[in-house]
């Protein structure tokens, strides 16, 4: 799973996106951020960032993201999106 928070501007950086997900066991997990594209709408920034962690992810050749696909992209309480990803050709559940 990946988690998607919105970084406000500074007064040195426009807005970004972070993508993080979190650790398993001695795994610290992967995060990046990119920044926020205003010809994007919310969702697609969001799920943006939540790819490019995916291909970090891949690149590192650490488990499931090579050949991940976005799932499902949901609202959280206002602090962010969640992103599940499943490989391709595997059965999505009803």
């Amino acid at each position: 799973m990946v988690r998607t928070t919105y970084l406000g501007p500074t007064n040195t950086r426009g807005s970004r996106i972070r993508a993080y997900s979190l650790g398993a066991g001695n795994h610290a997990g992967f995060r990046v951020i990119v920044p926020y594209l205003s010809e994007l709408g919310t969702c697609e920034n969001h799920e943006r960032a939540a790819i490019a962690l995916r291909d970090k992810i891949a690149a590192t050749g650490y488990g499931f993201a090579d050949g991940a696909t976005i799932l499902a992209c949901c609202s959280e309480d206002g602090g962010g999106y969640v992103f599940a990803f499943v490989r391709t050709g595997a059965e999505v559940p009803q």
